[in-house]
């Protein structure tokens, strides 16, 4: 599995708060204004593919089933499976993100169906926030569920976590109905990672 890496380039101009945008290697980076009294900083984060019971990743995922609980409380019914055998190879994987060598975030991907994929355990650790991370961890595991032969992703988010859900509408998820009855969650999505070949088009 290939190393991935993304540049964050942030400009941030006094009084105001960061702003930022990312992308993934291949893709170009998407590039940020820089206007005048401003600075701007890049910052090189790489996508690193581990195994989830092991560190670092076994601590980013206890941290973030810790923020799940302090935001939605005790867990009152049974969740979606997304154990790490489920997002590790042939069919899933898990990614650590690192800024300058500290891991600051992690996501998962376990099989749905032959080719759809799901996004699981995406965390972002609070100092790292703010600053495109997430969008560029989410891009990262599109490329690698595309990587595994994947067509379609989805996730979910519940109400209370309504960035979550502003970031997956901006990135080309459609809602979609439930798909994984998780007890937390009230928006489902779904994105397409690549066109259909010209012979499954509607009318084809």
């Amino acid at each position: 599995m290939e190393q991935k890496l993304a540049i964050v380039d942030s400009s941030v101009s006094s009084g105001a708060s960061a702003r930022s945008m990312a992308s993934t290697v291949p893709q170009a980076p998407l590039q940020t204004g820089v206007t005048a009294g401003t600075v701007s900083t890049k910052v090189i984060v790489e996508f690193r593919p581990v195994w989830a019971d092991r560190e670092p990743a076994r601590s980013l995922i206890v941290a973030t089933l810790a923020e799940y609980e302090r935001i939605y409380g005790n867990p009152r019914g049974e969740t979606p499976s997304a154990t790490a055998a489920e997002m590790g190879p042939p069919e899933g994987a898990f990614l650590v993100a690192y800024e300058d060598g500290r891991p600051v975030g992690c996501g998962g991907l376990k099989r749905l169906a032959d080719e759809t994929a799901e996004i699981k355990r995406m965390y972002v650790v609070p100092e790292a926030r703010s600053r495109g991370l997430g969008r560029s961890l989410l891009s990262a595991l599109e490329e690698e569920a595309k990587r595994l032969g994947y067509r379609r992703a989805r996730l979910d988010t519940g109400a209370r976590q309504p960035h979550a859900r502003t970031l997956y509408g901006s990135a080309g998820y459609a809602a979609i109905s439930d798909y994984n009855r998780n007890p937390y969650a009230d928006y489902w999505g779904e994105k397409r990672l690549w066109a259909p070949a010209p012979h499954e088009r509607a009318g084809t």
